[in-house]
């Protein structure tokens, strides 16, 4: 339909085209979608433009088109759907095959209606009904969206002041590991030297030992080795009757190991003997003497040093590493995706649990979700894992990486994220093997965005009645 208007003076005129009004309603197919179908009272083209059929045949409970246009309020097409009016509620779209099959699918009965043995539908209206619970409802939510912001208001605040207190304190701990290294640097330079003068001091005292053991065994030299000979010469000659008589009487009693034998048997015994207690032999030369009271004194203040010295630089670098663990947890902390004011800080640190059969169920925001049975240890579901999903829309937080199931992949734990009055988890499930899901219901959740839509929608049907 166009419509135009001539102006005065010279002016050229205007002309608007509307959508001309759809010849006939066909039962099943939206406003929308009747526009952009091509038909009249004789003729009818299918959606997809490849068939034109008398338009007797559109509900005729039988397939003409191959996209299915041509049967929407019939179960005739598979791939066929049907639009409910619904007026009153909430429009809908159902799949042809719901259509005659004794389910009342849309709240005012037209997916019943005209049925192959019946013209009116079995199924009541009851769009009414529920369009009466479904503003119910919305009132509610609408309330509980309000009471949510409010909570929300004060975790964003909250939020703003600790964030503001971590920046201060992030500021103060860089300038203190300034200090802190500069401090470590010179403790660290300072053990360094008493260390070295304890270890100078322990290789001057060893050369002196040795210079004074030297000096000793030059004051008392060993025998010259021909008399050593001699000795051993001497102690070797034994009457061969003698021999024989040890011998007799040795062999005229039980056998036993009574550690009789040659000479050099009882030199060797007297050598194992000496190792065993751990003495050296008398005629071993000496390495080295033991440190006398006099050394020790002479050593302790420099052994003291270096202690003192490790001991001030340990304490000093594990200061430098406190500060620079706390300096990690904060930056990490700023690179968190907390909401756009933060308003899901104050949860980290929380943890929520929910009872289902033989189950408790946990899930600390940020951190962790696990399982737990009435008897028995907890079970991994996940670790917290900032995902892109959870940056973009806040509302789906992901915990990866638990405890890997038996012959299968790491338990994980998907959270849908609502508004709620309050913190709780609810509805644990286990839709797939070892991945696990759960909802989380927070103010932080709340949206004035959506309240607003709710207080418009409300108002609206309040004025349609």
């Amino acid at each position: 339909m166009r419509i135009c208007s001539l102006l005065i003076a010279g002016v050229s005129f205007a002309c608007f085209v509307f959508a001309a009004e759809p010849p006939v309603k066909i039962k099943g197919v939206s406003p929308a979608d009747l526009r952009a179908l091509k038909f009249s009272l004789e003729e009818f083209t299918c959606s997809d433009g490849s068939k034109t059929i008398p338009f007797a045949q559109v509900n005729d409970d039988f397939c003409d088109c191959a996209d299915g246009s041509d049967e929407p309020a019939t179960p005739a097409c598979k791939n066929g759907q049907m639009y409910c009016a619904n007026r009153g509620f909430s429009s809908k779209v159902i799949p042809s095959s719901q259509v005659w099959d004794g389910i009342c699918d849309c709240c005012d009965g037209s997916d019943e209606s005209g049925g192959r043995a019946r013209e009116s539908s079995p199924c009541p209206n009851t769009c009414k009904a529920m369009a009466a619970e479904a503003r119910k409802d919305q009132i509610q939510e609408l309330e509980t969206q309000r009471e949510g912001l409010k909570v929300k208001e004060q975790y964003i605040q909250k939020a703003r002041e600790e964030f503001a207190a971590k920046r201060t304190e992030l500021d103060s701990l860089k300038v203190r590991l300034t200090t802190l290294q500069a401090e470590k640097s010179v403790a660290e330079e300072t053990k360094k030297q008493a260390e070295a003068a304890e270890s100078a001091a322990r290789a001057q005292l060893e050369e002196r030992r040795k210079a004074e053991e030297e000096a000793k065994r030059a004051a008392n030299p060993e025998p010259p080795a021909e008399e050593a000979a001699k000795a051993d010469e001497s102690a070797d000659k034994v009457e061969p009757a003698h021999i024989d008589d040890v011998h007799t009487e040795a062999t005229d009693e039980v056998p036993r190991d009574d550690g009789l034998g040659s000479a050099s048997d009882d030199v060797d015994d007297f050598d194992i003997d000496d190792e065993e207690d751990g003495s050296a032999p008398k005629d071993a030369p000496a390495t080295a003497a033991a440190s006398t009271p006099a050394d020790d004194e002479e050593l302790k203040p420099l052994v003291d040093a270096a202690k003192a010295a490790r001991e001030a630089f340990d304490k000093i670098n594990n200061e430098v590493s406190d500060v620079e663990r706390n300096i990690k947890n904060i930056e990490e902390l700023f690179e968190s995706d907390f909401g756009a004011d933060k308003e899901f800080y104050s949860l980290k640190g929380q943890c929520f649990s929910v009872n289902a059969n033989e189950y408790t169920y946990e899930l600390c925001p940020f951190d962790k979700s696990t399982q737990k049975p009435r008897s028995g240890a907890n079970t991994l579901l996940g670790n917290w894992e900032q995902t892109d999903e959870w940056k973009s829309t806040h509302t789906k937080m992901t915990y990866s990486g638990g405890l890997r199931c038996w012959s299968g992949p790491d338990r994980s734990t998907k959270v849908t994220v609502a508004c709620g009055r309050d913190n709780r988890v609810s509805d644990p499930e286990e839709p797939s093997r070892c991945e696990y899901t759960l909802k989380l219901f927070t103010p932080a959740a709340c949206s004035k965005e959506h309240a607003m839509a709710l207080e418009l929608e409300l108002e609206t049907e309040e004025a349609d009645h």
